[in-house]
């Protein structure tokens, strides 16, 4: 008996030690337009961690137009879609920390990339970029050699692969940014666009 309550004991104080790894926050910037209809994830913020305020160009906004659910911390389609065209700069601040998102508000019909197309990369991970179809599709990829074994497309995401990023960068290293394009089509309408991936400096 006193060995159970040994071992419950040494367990429950385990359990007490263990630490969660902290969430790092990131800055974001994302596209969207007055005519898509999908809540925004602005940051894969864990639902324990809570917002306890956010502001727009300074200016206290409801909390009640975001969404904080086990998907992340979400803008309200319907919150963005009364804004006018134009770019806005939040902070947002959390129990844990605080980040800033830029979001650059369009009025296009077209698809287009929802993510950053300017990004950098420390070469240990995957990079994915989501786009808005439309219904239609992410046709190609194209630049610097790039071949289908680079890339993968699900849906309306796009992920470049690590080694690919990490090798185009090492062959030439004097070269500030790796640039690729796509191309997106729905129905008769083509859209090119371009990627620029540099290299992190982790100094």
């Amino acid at each position: 008996m006193k060995k159970l309550l040994i071992i419950s004991l040494l367990l429950l104080t385990l359990s007490a030690c263990k630490t969660t790894e902290p969430f790092i926050f990131s800055d974001t910037h994302f596209n969207y337009s007055i005519h898509s209809d999908f809540d925004l994830v602005i940051q894969e913020l864990p639902e324990s961690i809570e917002v306890t305020s956010l502001k727009v160009n300074d200016i206290n906004l409801d909390l009640s137009n975001v969404i904080h659910d086990k998907n992340g911390l979400k803008l309200k389609s319907s919150y963005i879609k009364s804004l006018s065209v134009g770019e806005y700069l939040y902070n947002v601040t959390t129990s844990q920390g605080s980040f800033v998102l830029n979001l650059n508000v369009i009025d296009t019909t077209r698809p287009y990339m929802i993510s950053k197309s300017t990004i950098e990369s420390d070469f240990t991970s995957n990079l994915t970029f989501t786009f808005e179809l439309f219904g239609g599709e992410i046709k190609s990829v194209s630049g610097n050699n790039i071949k289908t074994s680079d890339y993968s497309i699900s849906g309306n995401q796009l992920t470049i692969k690590k080694g690919f990023i990490e090798n185009a960068h090492s062959t030439n290293e004097s070269m500030e940014s790796l640039i690729l394009g796509y191309t997106l089509e729905v129905g008769t309408h083509t859209v090119i666009g371009y990627i620029f991936i540099s290299k992190k400096d982790n100094s």
